[in-house]
């Protein structure tokens, strides 16, 4: 097989490939005042469980964002099937539109959690460490609109 099929030699292209630090911000650090945070997005509960991992393993606080507007979903019966009790012990915040049903599933998780209305409120007081924030699509997208690019 050619493997300049699509035009482009393979070294090139996989230096290009190399130099991706995120795509539409996914994965990205974002500042928040002085405050930067990493936006991790999630829409299934397969998403969901992987970014838990991810978070949990970096030790950091988590901020999980919910919305359930048109473009996520409004059946939030998803969120049953989140292994949310991985994040027991570790420092969680809940914001966005749908806090309340999030909420509701934390506790019955056993994972404490404070709540704040304001996503970006919720991220600078967040306590130490920079923040993850897990989000559904439109959580995800307001809360990337505010913040700017940090490093990467």
């Amino acid at each position: 097989m050619d493997r300049r099929l699509v035009g482009c030699p393979p070294d090139p292209a996989a230096d290009r490939i190399g130099t991706i630090a995120h795509v539409a911000g996914r994965y990205a650090i974002h500042q928040y005042g002085e405050r930067s945070a990493r936006l991790i997005p999630a829409k299934n509960p397969a998403s969901w469980t992987e970014a838990i991992e991810l978070a949990r393993a970096e030790r950091e606080p988590v901020v999980l964002a919910v919305n359930s507007r048109q473009a996520d979903g409004n059946d939030m019966s998803w969120l049953w099937d989140v292994e949310f009790e991985r994040l027991a012990g570790g420092n969680v915040t809940v914001t966005g539109e749908r806090a309340t049903p999030l909420a509701v599933r934390l506790r019955y998780a056993n994972v404490r959690f404070r709540a704040e209305p304001d996503p970006v409120l919720a991220i600078t007081n967040s306590g130490p460490g920079r923040p993850n924030v897990l989000a559904d699509y439109t959580a995800f997208q307001s809360i990337r609109a505010r913040g700017r690019n940090g490093a990467q």
